[in-house]
């Protein structure tokens, strides 16, 4: 049970006024005069506390504030990666899967496109003269015997010592030019007269003509 500092106070003043003696009322005074101090003190330190108090209520209402909207968000996230997952279930990923034929056709095409640029570019040009491919898939042997090779989707689980390597290298080659470009009236066997090209033919009938007149000339001298 606490102390009533106003009901101590009230008799200390009672026997105060009944004392006669002055150095006893002196010192009842004193007494009196730290009660009241420790009255005040009580009193203050009382405030402090209650300040304390509210303060800590208050950061308790802001943390279950907080705790509740934290919840709600991992809800939400909870509820969204559960949509995620069913979509991912219910979508089947794209398979990607080529022969190897078309792969290295695919490829060449590519070579193909930027020599036939080169070609077309005045002054110098740069093309590709030797290219590298590797390949890795899972080998399927289809009913009719032909091959193709399933590249993994993004995301799959695939051991890699699983998966076969295709490695395919190309090269720039030189061509057979065309009987258009070679001036002739079209494909001979190589070493006949229609393979020479026109310019080479009319040069040499003149020189055969010049021969024989030489020697007509001459033949008429004599």
């Amino acid at each position: 049970m606490g102390i009533d500092v106003e009901d101590l106070q009230k008799r200390v003043n009672v026997i105060q006024a009944r004392v006669a003696d002055a150095q006893l009322k002196d010192s009842l005074k004193g007494i009196n005069n730290d009660v009241r101090a420790l009255a005040q003190e009580r009193d203050d330190e009382r405030n402090r506390l209650q300040t304390t108090v509210n303060q800590n209520l208050a950061t308790i209402t802001q943390l279950q504030v907080s705790a509740a909207n934290l919840q709600q968000t991992n809800a939400d996230q909870l509820k969204t990666i559960a949509d995620l997952k069913k979509r991912l279930e219910t979508t089947a990923p794209a398979v990607s899967s080529a022969t190897p034929l078309s792969l290295a056709n695919s490829f060449k095409s590519v070579i193909d496109t930027i020599q036939t640029q080169a070609r077309q570019t005045p002054g110098v040009a740069t093309t590709i003269k030797s290219m590298d491919l590797e390949v890795k898939g899972l080998v399927q042997v289809q009913a009719d015997k032909s091959t193709l090779l399933v590249m993994p989707t993004p995301g799959s689980s695939i051991d890699p010592n699983s998966l076969s390597t295709l490695r395919v290298s190309f090269a720039a080659v030189p061509v057979a030019a065309a009987a258009a470009d070679l001036g002739t009236k079209g494909p001979s066997i190589i070493g006949g007269p229609e393979s020479i090209p026109s310019s080479r033919r009319a040069s040499a009938a003149a020189k055969k003509k010049r021969t024989a007149t030489s020697k007509r000339r001459r033949a008429g001298t004599k």
